[in-house]
């Protein structure tokens, strides 16, 4: 099969899944529960929770995915999304003992809308960096590396000079990120549409997170995407008593080697306490505007957004036009559950896996700064 013919093919099952999806949300959002998938699943029997077995049937025939066995399932990440309280508390204890830890998720789909229902918990997604879906192994994402060159015409009879510009590419490979979670039995009968928002919550804090750190700060070791920070060619600014001056010399460093190609994109993260230190630090002696402005959680630095995130290592402060991260997904999140995790308990395990990469359009578009105090 051609490039040409088989990004047709993924096209059309991406249209057949978006409207698969829109009968479900229309028909049976309200009556979709994941305690109930959860609990079929892990007695083996899909059709004692109809809903989502004609749900995960009707996904996996849109993407022609291989059929679930009984202790596994399909689930859209829009109709997941359709379940989340974007304004609610995310949470961890889902059993209905405190203190017991709980969790569950799936869902399988188009990859970027996967990553839209975990925008919400994504530092790097709500500042924009660009959601990309892949259905092969491995991907190169052209960038330009050197752009074309302009000529001006002192006559009529003047030509342009012929410049041609200097391609390249951006490699990304998926790597997986799992998360193994517990629910009980009894959570996943007694919960109702309550606990199914807090599921969903929590799946999508859990991946979100993981995204989120990998982006900022992976290795690219162990199985970790290579984050910002270990990118080689980041710029760099003194971090010290890191004031206002320091975060417009962090602007200007991005800026003087043409990293900002998307103003509205452009945008700073930090830790919390590094965030509180720089709320605290007057922009001049008595003043009364400070470094950071607003809230913690979502301000304002130097003119540009500002966030802060505990996926930021310890006193530091990254600014970039975020716009030039790529966040690559490939194939379908799937929940397969353990209905033995552990028996005498009636607790359940599910394992949740995510294939996906991290990649830079180019190092010159982040600086970033170090040991804040």
């Amino acid at each position: 099969m051609t490039n040409d013919s088989m990004l047709r093919d993924y096209q059309k099952k991406a249209r057949d899944l978006a409207e698969v999806e829109r009968a479900l949300i229309d028909r049976e959002r309200h009556r979709f529960s994941l305690g109930a998938a959860v609990e079929a699943a892990s007695i083996g029997k899909p059709d004692s929770a109809p809903v989502s077995r004609d749900a995960s049937e009707a996904i996996s025939a849109a993407l022609q995915l291989p059929p679930c066995g009984p202790h596994e399932f399909y689930l859209s990440a829009r109709l997941l999304g359709a379940m989340l309280d974007h304004h609610g508390l995310l949470r961890r204890d889902l059993t209905t003992t405190p203190g017991s830890a709980g969790g569950f998720l799936t869902n399988t789909e188009v990859p970027d809308t996967i990553l839209d229902a975990l925008r919400p918990s994504s530092v790097v997604l709500t500042l924009g960096a660009q959601a990309m879906s892949f259905d092969r192994s491995a991907v190169a994402v052209p960038r330009i590396n050197t752009a074309s060159t302009a000529t001006w015409l002192n006559s009529e009879g003047a030509q342009a000079v012929p410049t041609q510009p200097v391609v390249g590419s951006v490699a990304m490979t998926p790597r997986t990120v799992a998360a193994f979670t517990l629910v009980s039995r009894q959570f996943t009968k007694q919960a109702g549409t309550r606990g199914d928002r807090l599921i969903a919550t929590d799946l999508a804090a859990v991946v979100g997170v993981a995204l989120d750190r990998a982006a900022i700060q992976g290795t690219g070791a162990g199985g970790q995407p290579l984050g910002i920070l270990a990118t080689a060619g980041i710029g760099s600014v003194v971090g010290g008593t890191l004031n206002r001056a320091g975060l417009l010399e962090m602007q200007r460093v991005v800026a003087a080697a043409n990293g900002i190609r998307t103003p509205e994109t452009c945008g700073y993260v930090a830790p919390p306490a590094t965030a509180e230190t720089l709320a605290n630090r007057p922009v001049v002696a008595s003043s009364d505007r400070f470094a950071w402005e607003g809230s913690l959680t979502d301000g304002n630095a130097a003119g540009h957004r500002a966030l802060s995130s505990t996926n930021v290592p310890t006193a530091t402060v990254l600014f970039g036009d975020w716009s030039s991260l790529i966040l690559g997904t490939w194939g379908v999140l799937r929940v397969q559950v353990n209905p033995m995790q552990n028996f005498a308990a009636g607790i359940i395990g599910a394992r949740i896996m995510l294939d996906c990469d991290v990649g830079l359009r180019s190092a010159s578009c982040f600086a970033a700064a170090s040991s804040v105090s």
